[in-house]
């Protein structure tokens, strides 16, 4: 496949020399990927580099893949063991807590593989960390236009699977567990928020026939249906790892040092070769790590001592139950779903996330093990190797809920990305421990067990009747929610970037990743990513006329 689309790395630097290209972006996942994109449809003519090849063709989730007893088993979900496989390494240095993520490099990155959950960032988090100008945007209509996009358009007016809900005996099962979980939790919730069906990032079913759903998003499936119509406002070189930004200062004043070129390795051959970028706009979309170390070795951190500072990825809590299904029990009153709302626990700031039936990105993993496993009397707690057996070998109907609380994170000045010569990214990360709260572990714990109790069919006035498990902390980058080495200013303060993504001081550089969040979020940040995504390509088009059909053009070369 890659003979067929593969651009050539010496002729694109040569084309660059002419100013052919528009915008150069580094890095094709959510933020580069979307940007391109949208860049592409407005006509405008953009180079893409990804360091890897073409591994996938879609969202993982859309093709053959490790899976099963989905939402029971603790077997690994069929996304997480791909990216378990596929992941490239990240270093830490002493100190440092282990990390579990890694980039991943492809057509695509990690929009391949990533969970699919699309909450927003709440609002309360926006209004305080964010810029107004972005708020402004975002509420509501960003948002909304960013799950328009993710979902193929499919879930406008209703989200998904909120139609599929059976009303049997004048109960629906939607209803009913929404009307419970909220009754339950209710002390917990924000004000004005209320548990409800948590967007996923796919299109199931087709609006006409013959129409194709897509399934679950990922950024790979637009840039492959351009590369194959070799759309002329799109090249994609492969296989091309940015090492270094070149840039000159043109004079005196704000916004006059200027990007002339980046300096690029083929994986392919080793060979260093320059992209000039004289006449085009530059913008590093190469993740968290990859954007903080390419700013680094650029020496960025000398204009702005910001640049690699601040790395963050939030607190992650997460446990799960089971109980093997009362033969009352009908099916159709346990259809899988996932209920999510903003909640405050200890003080906090947190998504709340319940699946049920359901699992998600480590739902269905040895990682987050089921921990309790009851009888169908609700009475008596199993043994957890009879939980399994049943489950696994004797196909017995069991019924499991999971919860995933995420919480805020502010950025942390002692974490960074360093400025280290290794092929890999060096980190310093490190996070509060959370364990020595205990009133915070006991509030985990409660929540947890009215989740449980309201969920399982549980003889719950018994004597002595056990709690839920405390939930599991998951590891640093085990969903790559890592943030703010690149930060955009903000209420706290000033940032690398500014409310356009535009790197201080320079006139042709932006980011566009996860790197510019002045805050780790308490919620999956992807959709939030997108609306910026979408805004930034607004932004850059309304300042970059169409150049016209460069393409069509003759370029003479002596050298080819």
């Amino acid at each position: 496949m890659e003979q067929i689309l593969a651009s050539d790395i010496e002729l694109v630097s040569r084309l660059s020399n002419t100013g052919v290209y528009d915008f150069v972006i580094v890095g094709s996942g959510i933020g580069g990927g979307i940007l391109a994109e949208e860049l592409v449809k407005k006509e405008r003519t953009v180079l893409l580099l990804e360091r890897g090849g073409i591994t996938f063709s879609t969202h993982v989730c859309n093709t053959a893949r490790p899976d099963f007893s989905r939402g029971k088993a603790d077997s690994p979900e069929g996304n997480e063991l791909v990216y378990g496989a596929l992941k490239a390494p990240v270093q830490t240095a002493e100190g440092s807590e282990p990390y579990v993520g890694g980039p991943m490099y492809c057509l695509g990155g990690r929009s391949n593989v990533w969970g699919l959950w699309t909450p927003a960032v709440d609002d309360a988090t926006l209004k305080e960390y964010f810029p107004q100008e972005i708020c402004d945007d975002l509420l509501p209509k960003g948002h909304e236009h960013a799950r328009n996009l993710l979902s193929n358009y499919s879930q406008r007016d209703t989200i998904y699977p909120a139609d599929d809900f059976e009303t049997v005996d004048g109960v629906n099962a939607l209803d009913n567990a929404t009307d419970t979980l909220n009754k339950a939790v209710g002390d917990y919730l924000q004000p004005g928020h209320q548990l409800g069906l948590g967007t996923l990032a796919t299109q199931l079913k087709a609006p006409q026939p013959y129409r194709f759903p897509q399934g679950g998003f990922s950024t790979t499936g637009p840039l492959l249906n351009r590369m194959y119509a070799k759309d002329k406002h799109l090249t994609v070189a492969l296989h091309t790892e940015v090492l270094e930004v070149e840039y000159s200062d043109a004079g005196s004043g704000e916004d006059t040092t200027h990007v002339t070129g980046l300096f690029v390795r083929s994986t392919n051959n080793q060979q260093i070769y320059k992209i000039a970028t004289e006449k085009s706009t530059v913008i590093l979309s190469a993740g968290t790590l990859g954007t903080a170390k390419i700013a680094l070795t650029s020496g960025l951190q000398n204009l702005n001592p910001l640049v690699g500072k601040g790395l963050i990825d939030h607190e992650a809590w997460a446990m799960r139950c089971a109980q093997e299904r009362p033969d009352n029990v009908s099916a159709q009153s346990r259809e899988p779903m996932l209920l999510q709302s903003m909640i405050n626990i200890a003080g906090r700031r947190c998504l709340m996330s319940v699946t049920y039936n359901s699992n998600f990105f480590l739902g269905g993993s040895s990682r987050l093990s089921i921990r309790q496993y009851w009888d169908k009397d609700g009475r008596r707690r199993l043994p957890i190797k009879r939980g399994k057996d049943l489950i696994k070998n004797e196909d017995t109907n069991f019924d499991t809920v999971a919860v995933f609380l995420e919480f805020h994170a502010e950025l942390d000045e002692e974490n960074e990305v360093l400025n280290l010569p290794s092929a890999d990214p060096i980190i310093r990360i490190k996070r509060p421990d959370p364990h020595v709260d205990e009133r915070f572990q006991l509030e985990l714990q409660e929540l947890c067990t009215k989740i449980r109790d309201s969920t399982l069919d549980l003889k719950t006035d018994l004597p002595n009747f056990d709690p839920a498990p405390r939930p599991s902390l998951l590891g640093i980058g085990v969903f790559s929610h890592e943030v703010g080495t690149m930060r955009m200013d903000g209420p706290k303060g000033k940032g690398v970037v500014d409310h356009n993504l535009k790197v201080h001081g320079f006139g042709n550089l932006f980011c566009c990743d996860l790197s510019v969040y002045p805050v780790s979020p308490p919620a999956n940040p992807t959709r939030t990513l997108t609306a910026i995504s979408l805004r930034l390509a607004k932004h850059l088009a309304s300042k970059t006329p169409r150049k016209g059909h460069h393409h069509h053009h003759r370029h003479h070369h002596n050298g080819l």
